[in-house]
């Protein structure tokens, strides 16, 4: 019911309602739900945005395994959403757990936290592989030039 509100799929698009479900569904533990509530909780869908609470649910998220969630909680801490200090060293850590489970845009990201030195002890060639290993899942390969010393 919370995806059919959400889309308007075969009932007029209540993004209020979708939230309401997905909020039931999160607090219950699962994980697609409290990812897709972070989600609109850091958008304004539906409901006033709350970057602190969408933190929040992605965290639980992330806890349970949920790539997305895990991609999510990164790009937070990196940019320091919800009034949170930027935590570059937990962003990698964050981003790492979802390149592992194969996420093409983490591993994007942990190439460039490697590359920029951004919570991260890999430079150069490490970095470089991440960055091949998001190419090779489909996804044009990234190509990042050392960082100066």
């Amino acid at each position: 019911m919370a995806d059919c509100s959400a889309t308007g799929q075969g009932v007029p698009r209540d993004p209020a309602a979708a939230v309401a479900w997905f909020r039931k569904a999160a607090e219950q533990g699962e994980p697609q739900a409290q990812m897709t509530l972070s989600a609109h909780l850091l958008a304004g869908d539906g409901v006033t945005p709350d970057p602190a609470e969408a933190m929040q649910w992605a965290c639980k998220a992330a806890h349970q395994g949920h790539p997305q969630a895990q991609l999510s909680l990164a790009t937070m801490l990196m940019s320091g959403t919800g009034g949170a200090r930027p935590d570059p060293a937990a962003a990698a850590h964050w981003y790492r757990k979802a390149a592992r489970q194969g996420d093409a845009d983490a591993r994007h990201a942990l190439a460039q936290c490697h590359m920029l030195g951004e919570g991260s002890f890999l430079e150069g060639e490490d970095a470089l592989d991440w960055a091949r290993l998001r190419g090779n899942r489909g996804v044009l390969q990234t190509r990042l030039a050392p960082r100066a010393k």
